[in-house]
Parts: structure tokens; C-alpha cells; sequence
């Protein structure tokens, strides 16, 4: 959802053969004088990421305390989409995970 009252929401889900297997609600809101991405997968408890760099094309949040992803990235391409990255360590080894989008209309 676009910007509105301090925040922004959004929301994800993954469908397979008629299931959702995982669902997340997502927040992007001003904590003090940091903006904060706030994730809680299959409706966890929160888990906050600090913006720790913004530009005209990529946001990154981080929390490095936390097991995986510690690294959120969404980068603008060139073409006009949108990847969305997680990276960080998963049981001690380097993991990165992207998901590409693409603007469509919806019914």
C-alpha cells in the first residue's frame, strides 16, 4: 500500500496447488528517527530491520541479531520491476534468496 499515516503495509503469499504454505505481513513505520521494516512471517511476533541505506533505486533494511535473512533488500530495475533480495547466514553458510516482481493490475 502506498504511504499513509506514518506507514506503509503490505502483505505476501505463497500458493501452491490450492494451499497457502506461508504468508507474511509486512510494515514500514518511523521508530524514533529511524524507518524500521517490521516482518512477521505466518504471523509470527515482529521482527524488525533498521533502513540502513536508501536511494533513488534500492532500500536496505538490517538486524543482524536475527537468524535469517539479518539483510532485506528491494531494488528498482532498470525495466521498471522490482527484487526483492534476503541475504545473510543460514546455519553458518552465505544464503541469498531473490524474488523478482512485476507491476500487474489487479482484479
Amino acid at each position: 500500500m502506498r504511504p499513509e499515516g506514518g506507514s506503509m503495509l503490505g502483505m505476501s503469499r505463497t500458493v501452491v496447488n490450492g494451499k497457502t504454505p506461508f504468508f507474511e505481513f509486512l510494515q514500514i513505520k518511523r521508530d524514533g528517527e529511524d524507518l524500521v521494516y517490521v516482518a512477521r512471517p505466518q504471523g509470527k511476533e515482529p521482527t524488525p530491520f533498521k533502513l540502513v541505506k536508501l536511494n533513488e533505486s534500492a532500500a536496505v533494511f538490517e538486524n543482524l541479531q536475527h537468524d535469517f535473512p539479518q539483510r532485506i533488500a528491494y531494488e528498482r530495475q532498470v525495466d521498471g520491476s522490482l527484487v526483492a533480495t534476503l541475504e545473510g547466514e543460514d546455519k553458518g553458510k552465505p544464503k541469498r534468496v531473490d524474488f523478482p516482481m512485476q507491476r500487474v493490475k489487479c482484479d
